[in-house]
């Protein structure tokens, strides 16, 4: 009896010693994305006193349209991953009470590392760098406002991904953070349909929501900025 159970141990041993090797043998994939976000922005922006709301429709944001910037990378080997994705955002919006124009440029650069817990899900942990400059133009009574601040926010999240068919799938990212070590809480959302053009190029098409609510030595940025995402990945 106790030379069956030391063959099992032996045999279960050698199975997890070659699904260690095989994975750690598999080879390194890459992904790299560039991407353009319309963005609108709904919120308050400021350095106090001087606090502006400001709030846009979907309509608004066709119509106030500013375009940022958007590049990613991940790299994945066996289980494991780590990827980058750096943001800029330049957007506009104004509001009737008071009657102001605001100007925000926000960039954003993000370190995570993630695990694939299934073949469908990766969870995500790391850390956001944060830089916002603000400029607020009042116009009733002509007072103008502005500021600069950067910080890091440690972040958790992850990544679903769903097959559609042979050439397309379905991601919901999702992620939290700043629990007040930056930011008092940040949070993102993004849902894309990726088509694969090919075995190594797709395009991805979706809508992403990042919302920031930062409020630290009178700065003052409480903004959810969304809009629709349209970019190409590179596989390899």
């Amino acid at each position: 009896m106790r030379f069956i159970v030391l063959l099992a141990a032996l045999a279960c041993g050698t199975a997890q010693a070659q699904a260690t090797q095989a994975e750690a043998s598999r080879p390194w994939q890459w992904e790299v994305s560039a991407y353009m976000l319309g963005a609108g922005m709904d919120g308050k922006t400021g350095i106090r006193p001087n606090v502006a709301d400001v709030d846009q429709s979907f309509g608004d944001i066709l119509d106030n349209l500013q375009f940022g910037f958007m590049g990613r990378a991940r790299a994945t080997h066996g289980y494991w991953s780590f990827g980058t994705d750096i943001i800029y955002m330049g957007l506009g919006g104004s509001s009737d009470r008071p009657n102001v124009d605001v100007d925000v440029d926000q960039w954003a650069v993000e370190l995570n590392v993630g695990f694939q817990l299934t073949p469908t899900f990766m969870s995500l942990v790391g850390a956001r760098y944060n830089q916002l400059s603000a400029k607020i133009d009042f116009q009733t009574i002509g007072r103008q406002a502005s500021g600069k601040v950067d910080w890091w926010d440690p972040i958790i999240g992850g990544i679903l991904t769903l097959p559609i068919g042979e050439h397309w799938n379905f991601q919901f990212h999702g992620d939290i953070g700043g629990f007040g070590v930056g930011a008092d809480f940040v949070w993102q959302a993004e849902m894309l349909f990726n088509w694969f053009v090919t075995p190594r190029t797709s395009i991805m098409m979706g809508y992403r929501a990042i919302s920031t609510d930062y409020d630290d030595n009178g700065f003052v940025y409480d903004v959810v900025s969304q809009g629709p995402q349209l970019g190409i990945t590179l596989h390899f």
